[in-house]
């Protein structure tokens, strides 16, 4: 079917954004499956209610206030990633980057008598404000030299090497993310992306469970798995499984593009399984959720041509999909000459068939 081929995962992250992994905070990726709390997001009680007065007021701050504030805050919590992230990213916005840039420099420079931790974690902090990804490879590697117990620097070099396309480096790095935090799921993430894009489908499939059971929530990764077990690992009835959950379970929360592709990926599956008319019920409910959506129009023409002997309807979704320009718009899945055939042979099979 034509639906069966659409991308799977998430294309590698632009520049601008590219070492966000010093500073991504479980905390506000919302997973409540961490059992334990990192060392660089704990906070006692009166830090944390320092904290949370300053995040309250930011926007009402100017912004050198603001700038102080959060240095006071960070100087007096220097391992507290949650911040550091609020911090650069806050600044950076506002148009401060080379003096953030400044800062977190004097900061690596002074935690060189602070002790190994927090030694690592400025060399990881300051390697996302560099520009260039060698010296961002040699911060990291400085973290790493210093203390290899420091699963943000494991993570940031996986980061690197995958970008780079060096994808095998970049499973080692994220294993030795996992080996030194296991409760923490973006790793376990990212190294199910790259051994997908290495087809390594049963390792893949592996970090999607793990990631999984620390995150449950994510629809993207549940989808993405569950496209890896239908097309690539003969799972079908999991597969399955997982995309009615998805339906189910959705109550608005999938955008709708997404929500097309759980549909369309169960229409094929159920077309594979035998089961035609659940596959027609769900084209039929992509075009109610997006009526120009003009692969449900190619895929269910497709149907019923090989599958349920509907020449009349089968033309008439071809017609819809020729009319909408889906052969110009999707030449991947078909071309016009494809198209007028199919509908000229249907035609003559219609004309010649007893009334």
């Amino acid at each position: 079917m034509g639906g069966a081929g659409r991308h799977l995962g998430r294309a590698a992250t632009e520049l601008g954004v590219a070492l966000l992994f010093a500073l991504v905070s479980l905390a506000v990726v919302g997973c409540s499956s961490v059992p334990e709390i990192s060392p660089y997001e704990v906070l006692d009680a009166t830090a944390a209610a320092e904290l949370e007065g300053l995040r309250a007021r930011r926007s009402e701050l100017p912004i050198e206030e603001r700038w102080q504030g959060f240095v006071a805050f960070l100087e007096s919590n220097p391992h507290h990633v949650p911040t550091h992230r609020l911090f650069q990213d806050d600044m950076i916005e506002a148009g401060l980057r080379e003096r953030v840039r400044e800062q977190y420099w004097k900061w690596y420079e002074q935690s060189q008598g602070a002790g190994d931790f927090l030694y690592s974690l400025f060399a990881t902090l300051s390697a996302r404000l560099v520009d260039d990804d060698r010296e961002a490879v040699r911060l990291l590697e400085n973290a790493i030299g210093i203390d290899d117990d420091n699963y943000w620097a494991w993570y940031g070099i996986g980061f690197l090497h995958r970008r780079q396309q060096r994808r095998l480096r970049a499973v080692e790095a994220f294993e030795h993310a996992i080996d030194r935090r296991p409760s923490w799921p973006d790793p376990y993430l990212e190294a199910a992306e790259v051994e997908l894009e290495r087809e390594h489908y049963p390792e893949s499939a592996r970090f999607y469970r793990s990631y999984l059971e620390l995150r449950p929530q994510d629809a993207d990764a549940r989808f993405n798995y569950a496209r890896l077990l239908h097309l690539h690992l003969d799972q079908k009835a999991e597969a399955g499984r997982i995309y009615r959950d998805l339906i189910t379970q959705n109550a608005g929360g999938l955008p709708l593009d997404r929500l097309i592709d759980v549909f369309n990926n169960l229409a094929h599956l159920e077309t594979l399984e035998g089961d035609y008319e659940t596959a027609e019920a769900l084209y039929e409910r992509i075009l109610g959720l997006d009526s120009s959506w003009l692969e449900a129009r190619l895929n269910l023409a497709i149907l019923y041509e090989d599958y349920l002997d509907d020449p009349r309807q089968a033309v008439a979704s071809y017609r819809a999909f020729l009319d909408g320009g889906g052969p110009r718009r999707f030449p991947q899945l078909t071309n016009e000459f494809f198209v007028i055939n199919a509908i000229n042979r249907l035609e003559r099979q219609i004309q010649e068939s007893p009334k």
